[in-house]
């Protein structure tokens, strides 16, 4: 299904793989590719080089977690850093970022991200408010953390493409 996507020069629109979205755009788009380290360098080097960005949207595909459907586009608001987990030594992190909601009459959800593919929805039980967690993906925070720094709107929506469990990789391929 092709979108037309139409929106002001105070926008760009972020993914990881150009594939995740297509659709014919009337603006920018940046594809960071996958993980933490590749969204947060690609969009940190674009907003320093734009500083007219007020806002960015961010599409991507997740596994889903609970109160989710396979096959439906989400708003995330919330976004929780699951690599960085516990220790014994206080260290100075946010475990969460949360944005304004900009739906409204819409719920917006929490999405945990890590730099690997979920394939056992078990391991958030350890993760700081893993059990807010909807939904997991390999961007979404890191993207947050940016815009957070910059001072720029973030808006996020995932479309779930898995049950992030042992059938993700099969399904994501399947449902990208």
């Amino acid at each position: 299904m092709t979108m037309l996507l139409n929106y002001d020069e105070g926008t760009v629109i972020v993914t990881a793989l150009e594939m995740e979205l297509p659709t014919l755009a009337t603006g920018p788009m940046i594809f960071t590719g996958v993980g933490k380290v590749c969204a947060a360098t690609a969009l940190a080097k674009y907003l320093a080089q734009h500083p007219s960005i007020r806002r960015v949207i961010n599409y991507g595909t997740a596994g889903g977690i609970k109160n989710v459907t396979k096959g439906k586009l989400y708003p995330v608001n919330r976004f929780v850093e699951s690599d960085f987990r516990s220790c014994s030594v206080s260290l100075p992190h946010s475990d969460i970022i949360e944005f304004n909601t900009w739906m409204d009459g819409v719920e917006h959800l929490c999405c945990s991200t890590q730099d690997h593919f979920v394939t056992d929805p078990t391991e958030l039980n350890d993760v700081p408010f893993g059990y807010m967690v909807n939904l997991v993906d390999m961007e979404s925070y890191a993207l947050a953390y940016v815009c957070e720094q910059f001072g720029v709107e973030f808006h996020c929506y995932k479309y779930i493409s898995d049950d992030a469990d042992h059938t993700a990789a099969s399904e994501w391929i399947e449902n990208v």
